[in-house]
Parts: C-alpha cells; sequence; structure tokens
C-alpha cells in the first residue's frame, strides 16, 4: 500500500496508554447499541474514531460512561452489525465528507421497478 506514509499512526501498548495520550472530548465511539445515528451528529475535526472488537464491541463501561458520544451506524432490514473494517469506512468517509463541506442534499433519487429515476424530497 503506497498511503503509508500519509499516515500519522500511534500506537497504544494499552487502553490506559491510549487515554492518557487522547484528551477524552476528541473520542467518539462507535456501537450498534448506539442511540445516536452517524447522520444526525456533527463530529469535529481533530476527533478520533473508536470502534470495538468484531466480537464484542465496545465494554459497557464506555458505552455508560460517554452515551452522548455513542453513534451507530444506520442500517435496515435484518442486519443487526457490520465488520469493523466496513463500520470504521462507512464513518470516516462520512466524517471527512461532512467537514469536507459536502453536507446531504434534501433531494435524492430513487427508482422505481423499472429502473426510472424518480426525486425524493
Amino acid at each position: 500500500m503506497d498511503g503509508w506514509s500519509a499516515v500519522d499512526l500511534w500506537v497504544h501498548p494499552t487502553w490506559r496508554h491510549f487515554r492518557g495520550a487522547i484528551a477524552h472530548e476528541r473520542c467518539w465511539y462507535f456501537s450498534a447499541h448506539g442511540e445516536r445515528s452517524l447522520w444526525d451528529v456533527a463530529i469535529p475535526d481533530g476527533a478520533c474514531l473508536v470502534f470495538g472488537n468484531e466480537g464484542d464491541g465496545l465494554p459497557p463501561r464506555i458505552l455508560e460512561k460517554h452515551p452522548e458520544r455513542v453513534c451507530r451506524i444506520p442500517m435496515s432490514g435484518p442486519v443487526r452489525s457490520l465488520n469493523l473494517a466496513t463500520a470504521a469506512g462507512i464513518a470516516l468517509y462520512h466524517v471527512l465528507r461532512e467537514l469536507h463541506g459536502h453536507t446531504t442534499s434534501t433531494t435524492s433519487t430513487t427508482y422505481d421497478r423499472r429502473g426510472r429515476a424518480e426525486a425524493l424530497r
């Protein structure tokens, strides 16, 4: 991968080391159990996006301690969660898009059964 030279990678040996290095107010947590939708929050520039592992997600103590900073990625249907790489990519792309002024349009396009485009408001 040729992009690693542009990545500011920090490796922390433990959660405690991470918490000591990053200000609490910079952290935004992602969980399938979050009450706030990613689409409804404004995550600021310089934020740190925190995800749990694929098997267990974030520890309950983090979700309980910072409920105002816990987001979920909205999904429809029977799917209850995404794999970690997909969730991180969706969240990062959404935050970067918002930071660079590409907000969601009030008009979107959907397609009928025959594939004809219809504008929705």
